[in-house]
């Protein structure tokens, strides 16, 4: 019996970033300024929260949480982690 699996769908930018679509979240690492940005719902950004010095959250007006942006990712990931993350659409985030 086969497994009904939700698979995620690759996409090519032509600026070198790598993106991936995953269960409705797009997940973009950008590997030159070393940041992820998963954006969880589509909207207009009214204010961004600064949550830790590597750690943005975007939100609506309403305050509904649009994005959340990760800096410096490699230091808190395995670099293999950050091309596995992007394929699977999880990213273990190391304290």
């Amino acid at each position: 019996m086969q497994k009904n699996r939700k698979k995620s769908k690759r996409i090519s930018r032509p600026n070198g970033l790598l993106s991936v679509e995953h269960e409705g979240t797009l997940i973009t690492y950008d590997k030159e300024a070393d940041a992820a940005y998963f954006k969880v719902k589509k909207g207009r950004v009214a204010r961004t929260i600064k949550l830790d010095d590597w750690l943005l959250a975007d939100v609506n007006r309403k305050g509904v949480l649009l994005g959340v942006e990760m800096l410096f990712v490699s230091p808190r990931t395995p670099k293999r982690s950050i091309l596995s993350s992007l394929k699977t659409g999880r990213v273990p985030v190391l304290a």
